[in-house]
Parts: C-alpha cells; sequence; structure tokens
C-alpha cells in the first residue's frame, strides 16, 4: 500500500464516484512507484460491484491515461491477471514523480504491497507529533465528507476514535462508495448524516445500499 499515491489520487484526481473508488482500490495495492497486479475479481471485491462494472471501470481508467497495462496485455491464460501502473504524471503533470530512493518492494500473489525491511541495525526515525498526524487525517475526512457541516464537533468525534491511516483509508473508500448510495444521492443530500454523527455511529462499517446496474455502467461508460 502506498498512502503517497493514495493521496495523490484522492486529491487530484477531478473524477468521482465508483471511478474514483477504483483509482483508489488500485493504488491500495500499488508499490511506491505506482506498480500492481490485482485481478478483476478482487477489484471487484473490494469496490463492492460485479466484474463486468469492475472490468469496464479499469478500461476507462487505461483509457484515461489514468492507469497503464505494463504486462500480460492480452489478459494472458485463464487465471492469470494483468499487471499495471498507476501513471502518477497524469495526476501530478510531473514527468517523474516517484520517490528518490528505491527500497526493493515485497508484493504477495495479488498484487498488494508490504513495507520492506531495510536491514538497518540502528535506523533513526523521525518522530511525528501525534496532534499533527490527527490534523492531517481529519483534514483528509474533511475533504472527503460530502455535508460540511458543524466542523468543530466532527473534529471531537474524529479524534476521540483515534484515527490511523489504516483506519482513514476505511473511511475514505466507505465515503466514496456512500456518495453513490441511493440514500446519500436522493433529495440533494438531505439524508446525509451530519459528519460528527457518522463518526460517532461508526458510519464506515454500514453496508451501503449501492445503486442498480444501469447507475454503476453510467459512471463506467463504455471503452
Amino acid at each position: 500500500m502506498s498512502i503517497r499515491i493514495m493521496s495523490k489520487v484522492w486529491e487530484l484526481h477531478p473524477g468521482g464516484g465508483t471511478e474514483l473508488l477504483t483509482l483508489l482500490a488500485l493504488a491500495d495495492w500499488s508499490d511506491e512507484e505506482g506498480r500492481c497486479y490485482p485481478s478483476i475479481a478482487s477489484i471487484a471485491k473490494k469496490i463492492r460491484l460485479k466484474e463486468r462494472q469492475a472490468q469496464r471501470l479499469v478500461h476507462k481508467l487505461i483509457a484515461d491515461g489514468y492507469v497503464q497495462v505494463t504486462g500480460n496485455a492480452l489478459g494472458g491464460v485463464p487465471g492469470s491477471t494483468r499487471q499495471y501502473r498507476l501513471n502518477i504524471s497524469r495526476l501530478t503533470g510531473v514527468t517523474h514523480d516517484t520517490p528518490t530512493k528505491g527500497t526493493g518492494v515485497i508484493q504477495d500473489a495479488d498484487g498488494c504491497h508490504m513495507a520492506p525491511y531495510t536491514g538497518v541495525t540502528h535506523d533513526t526515525l523521525t518522530t511525528i507529533e501525534p496532534s499533527l498526524t490527527t490534523n492531517a487525517h481529519f483534514a483528509q475526512f474533511w475533504s472527503a465528507y460530502p455535508k460540511k457541516k458543524s466542523r468543530g464537533d466532527a473534529e471531537k468525534a474524529f479524534k476521540a476514535l483515534k484515527v490511523d491511516s489504516v483506519l482513514l483509508k476505511n473511511m475514505i473508500f466507505a465515503l466514496a462508495a456512500a456518495k453513490q448510495s441511493k440514500d446519500w444521492l436522493k433529495d440533494n443530500g438531505q439524508w446525509i448524516p451530519y459528519p460528527a454523527s457518522w463518526l460517532r455511529n461508526r458510519g464506515w462499517e454500514d453496508e451501503v445500499s449501492g445503486s442498480d446496474d444501469d447507475a454503476a455502467d453510467e459512471f463506467a461508460g463504455a471503452v
């Protein structure tokens, strides 16, 4: 998982809905250079759509230049998966937007990456003040939440949860799906809960009543 790439996708991708959710899912599997190779079945399961819908979304991201196929371009033999690379320069406009130092990322069989072991006995770590991390996490949550009401109350509820990067990622995924749900779309968002209420009620754990196939296809588009 690359928090750096996920942050860029969330902040800079101009689209929304299931397209954004799919790109966030790929970023969640990616290493620091944007490489991953999840199967369509895994993508569909992660974004909670049917496989044909997930396939259309991936094809649209490829056609729009946000994702490149770097291996197994024709899909390969049954059971094999494509190899993808997220085109970060498409988001940032910077040609070489990669980390300055490679570290040999470990990748599992379905494209998920783990942090590498450096082999340094006495490594110096930079201490980040918890308050600064919490403020940065809340800023991302607030940016993602569609109803900007009672920020002070929301910030208080957020801090009480002691949100780490993993929980924040789950919240962002849940919000991306909820913003396309029937409940949150009807009546111009009138039924979207206040952010503090959503946090206190652990809204990221709710089951989302997704839109029907036609609505999902509308976001995916035809390739």
